[in-house]
């Protein structure tokens, strides 16, 4: 079902303050909605077949391993479901790196990721496995179980428009969301805009992954789920005054390096410097003023991207469809 509206008063506390880490397992999914109509059969059909897709290439593997008695090589064709299920793996053991829990081959928590991973690949093939999803499904699996990660994955990538529209990774949009993003730091904080253009520093270099991961890349667990708080209240602006804030706190770190020195601390020291101080953080987003002219900017984006995809492979699902 669609999200539902927050109330006002709520609406006024949950920006101010943000969710208690306990609220995020409802309010979260009620913030996000059901809008695919996504059901625990259609969920389950989807775990079963990627687990058959998996068994029967290892099958096929090993029984050529076996007639040509060598060891099985695990060639994947580019593009295909193994293709993608050798990228989640490869990407997890990178996702969350500040929890133990994630470091642990057979640990539950990267277990569920994997499952809710390769059933968003079976369910969208069109779009697959792409770098960053990793974030998100870990970040949903630890306020939900993997049904409800599922749905709110899938709605937070097919029903968002600006999600949708970074996944595609289609340059020329994403270039003008870089460039609403510079035109706010130089309005924000022009000596620091001033100095990272002066070395060479461009959004494209740090951006992506900061927001295809809704910041789950760069900061903690803990003030990452402060930004996704606020992101699935106010949508795409939460991005650019997450991104703005975070330059602020490297501000004087920043002013006095080079473009590989600053780029290093962009790309993999942003997690240990700010860590997990909430309050802090959330008082440096606050600080950054988003003109009505960003609105309109940000508007116009979202509209090429506001029609819902169209639903791939239709006979597949037709048996899981929502009562």
């Amino acid at each position: 079902l669609p999200h539902r509206p927050v109330p006002y008063r709520m609406a006024s506390m949950w920006r101010r303050h943000g969710l208690p880490p306990r609220a995020r397992t409802a309010l979260w999914p009620a913030a996000i909605g059901n809008p695919l109509r996504v059901t625990r059969s259609l969920y389950e059909m989807l775990v079963r077949k990627a687990k058959a897709e998996e068994n029967r290439w290892l099958a096929a593997v090993n029984t050529m391993a076996l007639a040509e008695d060598v060891s099985p090589s695990g060639r994947v064709e580019p593009g295909s479901f193994m293709a993608q299920l050798r990228a989640i793996d490869l990407d997890l053991p990178r996702t969350l790196p500040d929890l133990a829990v994630m470091c642990v081959p057979d640990g539950p928590l990267r277990q569920e990721c994997r499952l809710v991973l390769s059933a968003f690949a079976m369910y969208r093939p069109d779009i697959g496995y792409v770098q960053g999803m990793s974030f998100l499904a870990a970040m949903l699996l630890l306020y939900m179980d993997p049904f409800g990660a599922f749905v709110c994955l899938a709605s937070l990538l097919l029903s968002s428009p600006t999600l949708l529209g970074l996944y595609q990774l289609n340059v020329e949009t994403n270039s003008r969301r870089f460039r609403i993003f510079m035109k706010l730091l130089k309005a924000h904080n022009p000596a620091l805009h001033r100095h990272l253009t002066d070395v060479g520093i461009s959004p494209d270099q740090f951006l992506p992954m900061w927001f295809l991961t809704l910041y789950s890349r760069p900061l903690t667990t803990e003030s990452a789920a402060l930004v996704w708080d606020l992101y699935l209240l106010d949508k795409e602006p939460v991005l650019y005054a997450a991104g703005i804030a975070i330059l602020d706190i490297l501000d004087e770190r920043l002013r006095d390096r080079d473009f590989d020195e600053c780029l290093m601390l962009l790309l993999r020291d942003t997690r240990e410097i700010i860590g997990g101080d909430r309050e802090a953080f959330l008082d440096a987003m606050n600080s950054v003023v988003i003109p009505d002219v960003t609105y309109s900017e940000i508007a116009d984006l979202e509209a090429e991207f506001a029609a819902p995809p169209a639903m791939p492979n239709d006979r597949l699902f037709a048996c899981a469809t929502p009562s």
